[in-house]
């Protein structure tokens, strides 16, 4: 089913490569693809010789993560062509109608000093290093329902972020409050470009995220929680660690905070749907 979703979105991708004209760099596709299918390649090798399953699983499963992360970028470029206007007023207006003062909340994180900033933002830049690291924990002790969960949630999520982020597309907080963003907001010139459709080709290398609304970090952040909840030792850590990356994200992700609650949504409705249409009644992977 997993590997039906990535397909699926690489579908769509090849056909808004056709329909808009865009072109790919060639070279960086390929080096972006050769992770996933090096990685499956080594997955076939240890489950036809019958090694180990669990590590051909757990190797097909950081190789679904890898595909995803191209093919929905490829989506996240293509899909914000279309051009919707600019939200962020909206959200500004909405964080101030929940009583949320993002500017105050920027200039508290800066009075902590230069450590804990410092800090702040390693654990922002450390999402993607930790999902790898879950997602072959889980796959090495053998944890399959949650790392298959994990996977299927994070595709379901990402398909949801980037088309909620081409239909409602966003600059981020520091542009909208016109605060200097000291390189936090450095992706604001690059969506501006791929609103406007200017970006062409497409190069892996070179692409950002461009979404703002939802946050995809506290996502991620939120999912790697539910997956090791219950975890001896590593449970714990990863809820503090996630905490504080959480606790940045407004500023170092240049979010409003009402695209937070946004990411916190989306991430409810996956784990929702994925164990009511994949997990028996009365089981989900917490309890194994």
């Amino acid at each position: 089913m997993v590997w039906l979703m990535i397909g699926g979105i690489g579908v769509l991708d090849v056909a808004g490569l056709v329909v808009t004209g865009v072109r790919m760099a060639p070279g960086s596709l390929l080096l972006y693809l050769s992770v996933p299918l090096g990685l499956l390649g080594i997955a076939a090798f240890y489950r036809a010789s019958g090694r180990s399953r669990r590590i051909a699983g757990t190797l097909a499963a950081v190789a679904q993560l890898f595909a995803l992360g191209v093919v929905g970028s490829i989506a996240s470029y293509l899909l914000i062509r279309i051009e919707r206007p600019f939200v962020d007023d909206a959200l500004v207006w909405l964080d101030t109608m929940a009583g949320l003062d993002w500017p105050a909340y920027c200039r508290f994180i800066q009075t902590l000093g230069i450590w804990p900033n410092r800090g702040l933002e390693l654990l922002y830049a450390s999402s993607v290093v930790q999902i790898m690291a879950v997602a072959m924990l889980l796959g090495f002790t053998a944890r399959s329902a949650r790392l298959a969960e994990l996977v299927g949630c994070f595709v379901v999520t990402a398909g949801g972020v980037v088309v909620v982020g081409a239909l409602l597309p966003a600059l981020g907080a520091h542009h909208a409050y016109g605060i200097a963003d000291g390189g936090e907001a450095a992706f604001v010139p690059e969506i501006i470009a791929a609103h406007g459709g200017r970006v062409d080709p497409l190069d892996m290398v070179r692409m950002t995220g461009l979404v703002t609304f939802p946050s995809f970090h506290t996502v991620i952040s939120l999912l790697l929680i539910v997956a090791t909840w219950g975890i001896r030792w590593v449970g714990p850590v990863v809820i503090l660690v996630n905490a504080a990356l959480l606790a940045g994200v407004p500023v170092y992700g240049s979010h409003h905070f009402v695209d937070m609650l946004g990411g916190a949504a989306l991430t409810a409705l996956a784990v929702w749907l994925w164990r009511r249409l994949f997990v028996a009644p009365r089981r989900h992977p917490c309890t194994e």
